[in-house]
């Protein structure tokens, strides 16, 4: 469940700093700038959807940012090479990790919650860093700068 959209995530990323570099022109350092605004997304939604997971389903969560983040690979494909970063590229950029930091929360949460209460803390220090090696394995050559 959290491989694919990790490596999803880390797909348009790469293509994002292709983009950027290679057809735009840019230095490595303007791309990572241009990447920045995952971090406090990441953040923002972390704390939002630890907020809402106990009002709304994890599924219709998860399906919802599932459709959100199909967006960016799609404002990537149909991109004009005249417009600003901050027409379609920023709110690219912002959603293409929206699902990978949900199924994120989202699975640890289940996998926590699968364990008695004396045990959930040792769990959840198990299987976050187990979690959290996914997305280098999806790709080697981008950071994931929205996960800090």
């Amino acid at each position: 469940m959290v491989f694919f959209p990790w490596a999803v995530v880390q797909t348009v990323a790469y293509y994002f700093s292709l983009f950027f570099q290679k057809v735009q022109g840019l230095s490595a350092v303007d791309t990572s700038v241009r990447s920045l605004p995952n971090v406090p997304i990441g953040i923002v939604l972390s704390i939002v959807t630890n907020m809402v997971l106990h009002k709304y389903s994890a599924y219709w969560i998860i399906l919802c940012t599932t459709f959100v983040s199909a967006v960016s690979p799609i404002l990537l494909a149909v991109i004009e090479l005249q417009w600003l970063y901050w027409y379609p590229l920023f709110w690219a950029i912002l959603m293409s990790s929206l699902d990978g930091d949900v199924i994120f929360v989202v699975s640890n949460l289940v996998i926590t919650n699968g364990f008695p209460d004396t045990t959930q803390a040792l769990v959840g220090a198990v299987s976050t860093p187990s979690l959290s090696s996914v997305p280098p394995l999806a790709s080697l050559s981008w950071p994931s700068f929205h996960r800090l």
